[in-house]
């Protein structure tokens, strides 16, 4: 797999995540009022990964999937990438979800390194189990040493 490095560059004003998710290709995903809300944010070493969409979808190649979207925000003041930081653990039942296996969009903001003060939509697909089922997440912040360093837990439900 070939990573490209990005420059970060300061200015008086950050781009909104609309225009990063827009840049990155990917979409960003609007609160709704019927939409579920999440209580998990996870915060560490600068770096914050939050939960803000569980939804049925697909992944990059169109197999059916449940969608985690998060937001992954860089407070620090090197540039890094989600899959650097973020780790979880994902259950529907007593079914353990991993997205090994599931097509990920190449590029976007997956592997697109953020810089301070900046936050992207990052949308992960796990294989489905069912439709009925509550989805347990557990989100970590990992250090530089693939550490988890901080944790925050929620169960979504899928329309």
């Amino acid at each position: 797999m070939a990573l490209s490095l990005i420059a970060c560059k300061a200015s008086a004003e950050a781009p909104s995540d609309k225009d990063l998710s827009a840049a990155a290709g990917t979409q960003v995903v609007e609160a709704q009022q019927e939409e579920q809300e999440f209580d998990c944010i996870a915060e560490a070493n600068g770096y914050k990964i939050e939960v803000v969409s569980v939804e049925k979808g697909e992944d990059a190649m169109g197999t059916e999937a449940l969608v985690i979207g998060y937001r992954f925000t860089n407070n620090n003041s090197v540039g890094a990438c989600f899959w650097q930081i973020e780790d979880d653990s994902i259950y529907q039942g007593e079914n353990k979800l991993s997205c090994e296996g599931m097509a990920i969009a190449a590029g976007g903001t997956y592997t697109a390194s953020i810089c301070n003060g900046q936050s992207v939509i990052v949308e992960i697909p796990y294989p489905l189990v069912n439709d009925t089922d509550p989805i347990d997440i557990t989100v970590y912040v990992c250090n530089s040493d693939y550490q988890r360093v901080a944790n925050a837990s929620c169960t979504a439900y899928i329309d």
